[in-house]
């Protein structure tokens, strides 16, 4: 089966646009309830992962679907840190053991912002240490995804620029073919025990990037494929500039701060502090290697492990910027952003609803999932949009998952999504 070519990125955003229309519940339907429940899609709703802690999800009417964006087909599309190496390789267990150094330093580095100490661990917000890393520049077993369709085609209309860090527009006046893949939960993540593992939210984090790209993540194990279902459409270097422009050059979401140098020079480490090199063994053993002798090997590839070493942090001056950044607005903007809907169970075996216990301050994953699991069974056929072909193989565990049932209590549930942070919660706590 050959794949569609929609004619322009706007017909293939109406086609998505008609099959999102069916995702919605019976009573969202009349243009004035869809109007009331619609959310800012700037903001981010905090949603509680119970042990995961809480996500700042990037708002949305619903999550039925995954955006990813490419200037071209990559087969097989695998993470960075299976990607060849630069020398041409395919990346050996050592390999990936030292880009996983890499992460864990990257976290070492985070965990020394004021933000991060100050705001996001006394909020029990959570920190992405792997989704940061991952959105500036490092190898990672994760693939870009996003819940913005615009998004995506912003990056499969414009092309990463290397030499500079930049993204840019065409501008040769010749009409190109881009691909958006698309990722659905109950596919690509069907574990209701364990909801939004295998795609996961990144969202708002203590640099921009993630969120303003509307940011979540897919997981991919070493030999896995890319599951997903592939559409491709026709677009010009006009359509091209105007999707740059929308994003401010493309500024608004590859934004540059005082992380991208950090991240650069972990990205060239060659020699890593013992704290590092250990922490991340006994995350990620290596099969077939005590310490020592993985030391010894990585020795041989030019990887220096320092027993005198310590972990990279921002210095005294960049901790005083970064707070300064802070209190200048970025914390007035956060306090913005940041939204929640409450709840509250309903006992609904009599004939009127009436509300019982008190009411929970956010909502929960598995209140996400059972809300997207009976849009699934209302949306019957008319799931995603035609045109797309099916590429790569599903997950080996979700092939085997089976189906189970279970009891949605009733709830009342906010309309929308509200601020409800104050001035004196963005106070960084020392």
């Amino acid at each position: 089966m050959e794949v569609k070519t929609y004619s322009s990125p706007y017909a293939l955003k109406e086609a998505f646009d008609r099959s999102l229309k069916e995702w919605l519940l019976p009573f969202e339907r009349t243009d004035i309830n869809h109007a009331s429940f619609l959310p800012d899609r700037d903001t981010f709703e905090v949603v509680d992962f119970g042990p995961g802690g809480l996500r700042l999800f990037p708002a949305e009417y619903h999550y039925p679907f995954f955006f990813r964006g490419q200037g071209q087909e990559y087969y097989p599309c695998m993470p960075s840190i299976y990607r060849r190496t630069s020398d041409g390789r395919s990346p050996d267990d050592i390999d990936v053991f030292v880009d996983r150094m890499k992460i864990v330093e990257f976290g070492h580095l985070l965990d020394s912002h004021p933000v991060v100490n100050g705001f996001f661990r006394p909020h029990k917000y959570h920190v992405d240490y792997t989704g940061l890393a991952q959105h500036y520049g490092l190898r990672t077993d994760m693939l870009d995804i996003t819940s913005d369709l615009d998004v995506a085609l912003f990056f499969a209309m414009c092309p990463y620029d290397k030499a500079t860090d930049r993204y840019r527009c065409l501008d040769d006046d010749e009409e190109h073919v881009g691909i958006i893949y698309l990722l659905m939960p109950f596919l690509n993540d069907f574990d209701p025990d364990c909801p939004f593992t295998k795609i996961s939210p990144i969202g708002l984090q203590v640099f921009d990037r993630p969120g303003r790209q509307k940011g979540f993540a897919y997981k991919m194990e070493r030999g896995e494929t890319l599951f997903a279902r592939k559409y491709q459409f026709r677009y010009t270097s006009a359509d091209s500039a105007a999707f740059y422009r929308r994003y401010l050059d493309g500024e608004h979401l590859w934004c540059r701060d005082i992380l991208v140098d950090k991240a650069s020079l972990i990205a060239g480490k060659q020699s890593f502090p013992y704290s590092v090199f250990k922490q991340t063994f006994e995350k990620y053993p290596v099969k077939g290697f005590s310490k020592s002798r993985l030391k010894e090997a990585m020795k041989g590839r030019g990887i220096v492990i320092d027993h005198r070493g310590v972990p990279l942090s921002f210095s005294d001056e960049e901790k005083d910027f970064l707070v300064g950044e802070w209190y200048s607005g970025k914390s007035d903007r956060f306090r913005k952003l940041i939204t929640r809907k409450r709840w509250v169970l309903s006992d609904v075996s009599e004939e009127r609803h009436h509300t019982t216990g008190p009411w929970y301050d956010y909502r929960t994953v598995e209140m996400m999932w059972i809300e997207h699991s009976l849009r699934l069974i209302l949306s019957a056929d008319a799931v995603c949009p035609e045109g797309g072909i099916v590429v790569g193989h599903a997950p080996e565990k979700n092939r085997k998952m089976s189906l189970k049932t279970r009891k949605a209590d009733g709830r009342f549930i906010d309309m929308k999504a509200s601020e409800f942070l104050s001035a004196s919660d963005m106070y960084l706590i020392k």
